[in-house]
Order: structure tokens, then C-alpha cells, then sequence
């Protein structure tokens, strides 16, 4: 259980602006194979060293500036700072955090924890937000961050989901045609700081034939900047029982090449990269009745 009080308060500078705080307290449980992690003892048999662990709790400070530009648009402004406490760690002094699960896909399986980790939050966010209105809209958002967390070796790092920024715009239209049928072209792009990364000690991986890391520098840096665009095209025909929509989604179209994760290559005594998806043309049918 967990006591969390909360406060959140909105002034209405005119009718068409707004001004909103808000802080409190926060908790979240740990994912759950972390509870079920497995240490094997010396006799042979095994005991669950993170059953116990606490919550994770958090302190949240937001400030926000909304204003509706005209009936259709508005622009919203919002910075934040979360401080977050009682995090688990390992008991030995290493980078490790569990606030850095999830970010390579993987579970990490690691015993022994205890929540004496701590990190922190704070950045700005920004909106432009225009409402589907006379066959168009659009969305832009930015954000501006900096995430920070420290293991049990007390060392300040980067949290591997510290790239900094992240944009995105989303626009579509819309063309009526024969008075019930739609054209409509949408399109989605994003531009962000790269994924930080631990980097790969070439000359243990040479050794041991096998990908090994250096912790003492990791997420240090970051990957290139991450860039993709989207673009579908769909035809809708409006029926009185159906609507047929024939679409064209293709994902990624300028084919950028961007890095996944990269590994130690025995065979080629050299690192590895693997990209993520690459120019991918989709073809659909959807059929509403």
C-alpha cells in the first residue's frame, strides 16, 4: 500500500487561456519477473533474493500554459520534473537500475536488489494541435528532456532513454469526391535524439569470442538521431450498408537506416550492426459494415 496525496489547480486567465500546477506523490509496483528472479546458493538450491523489494515512488511538479489560438487550433505548454526514489538496485556497486528495463527489449534477470536507487526527470513539452476541420489537420509536438538516474555505485548517468528530444508532426487531408466518396492522405513523421547505448570492449569480446560491455561508460552516448516518415493513401467508398477503403501504407519511404542494436561478430572479429524496419509498402482492404 501506498499514501500518495495529490494537489492540482487551474486558473482561467480569459476565456480563451489557462494556467495549470500540479504535484504529488506517486508508486508503482515493479515488473513482475523481477519478484520471481532466481539465485542458486551454494548447496544447489535456489531463493528468490527480490521477492520483497518495495515500491517505487516518485515526486511529480507540472506546470502547463493552454491556449485555444482560434475554434479549431490550440498551443499547449508543459514543463515537468519528477524526482524518483526507493528505485532497485543491485546490492554490489554497479550501473545497474531497473529504471533502465525495457529499453533493449530483454529481461535482465538480475537478483540480489534493493531499492536504494534513485533518478530524475525534467523537461518541456510543446503542442500545436490542429482539429480536424474544412478536410484537414494537423498534430506537432516537441520534446526537450533530460532523464538521469544513479546505481548503487552512487555514479550520475544517463538513463538509456535519455535522447534529449523527440519531435513528431501528423497531418492529414481529406478530398470528397462524387459528394460521398473520400480521398485522404495521411502522413506521420519523427525525428529524435538516438538511443544512449553501453558501449561494446572490443578487446574482451576478442578474448572471450563473446559481446561484452563497458559499464563503466554506459549510455554515455547516444546513437545517431533517429529519423522515420510514414505515408498512407486511401480511397474510401461510401456505401449505404459498407464502406470499402483500398490503401497504401508505407512505412519508413525515405528508407532510413536506423541502428537497432549493435554485437560483438566472432566470425568477423568486428561489431555488428542490425537496423530497424526499412522502406516497407503495405497494401490494405478494410471492409465496415
Amino acid at each position: 500500500y501506498a499514501v500518495e496525496p495529490r494537489l492540482g489547480l487551474r486558473w482561467e486567465i480569459r476565456s480563451n487561456q489557462s494556467l495549470s500546477i500540479g504535484t504529488g506523490l506517486h508508486s508503482q509496483i515493479q515488473p513482475q519477473y523481477i519478484y520471481v528472479v532466481k539465485s542458486k546458493l551454494d548447496d544447489g538450491t535456489y531463493t528468490q533474493t527480490n521477492k520483497d523489494l518495495d515500491l517505487t515512488r516518485s515526486y511529480h511538479a507540472v506546470l502547463a500554459y493552454d491556449r485555444t489560438l482560434t475554434p479549431d487550433m490550440r498551443l499547449k505548454v508543459e514543463t515537468y520534473y519528477q524526482y524518483l526514489f526507493d528505485v532497485p538496485v543491485e546490492k554490489r556497486k554497479t550501473h545497474f537500475s531497473v529504471l533502465n528495463e525495457g529499453a533493449d527489449f530483454q529481461v535482465s534477470g538480475v537478483d540480489s536488489l534493493f531499492n536504494d536507487g534513485t533518478g530524475t526527470n525534467y523537461g518541456v513539452e510543446i503542442t500545436l494541435e490542429k482539429f480536424y476541420s474544412r478536410g484537414y489537420y494537423f498534430l506537432l509536438t516537441g520534446s526537450f528532456f533530460e532523464s538521469k538516474y544513479k546505481g548503487s555505485d552512487g555514479v550520475e548517468r544517463n538513463t538509456a532513454f535519455n535522447g534529449n528530444y523527440v519531435t513528431n508532426a501528423l497531418a492529414g487531408r481529406e478530398w470528397t469526391i462524387r459528394n460521398k466518396n473520400v480521398l485522404a492522405i495521411n502522413l506521420k513523421t519523427t525525428y529524435a535524439g538516438g538511443k544512449r547505448y553501453i558501449p561494446i570492449d572490443l578487446k574482451e569480446s576478442q578474448i572471450s569470442g563473446e559481446t561484452e560491455y563497458d559499464f563503466d561508460h554506459a549510455y554515455e552516448d547516444r546513437r545517431k538521431d533517429y529519423f522515420r516518415t510514414d505515408i498512407k493513401f486511401a480511397y474510401r467508398v461510401n456505401r449505404k450498408k459498407a464502406t470499402h477503403e483500398f490503401a497504401l501504407d508505407i512505412n519508413n519511404i525515405f528508407d532510413t537506416q536506423n541502428i537497432f542494436q549493435q554485437t560483438y561478430n566472432a566470425k568477423t572479429n568486428s561489431v555488428k550492426t542490425e537496423y530497424q524496419l526499412g522502406f516497407l509498402p503495405i497494401p490494405m482492404y478494410k471492409l465496415t459494415f
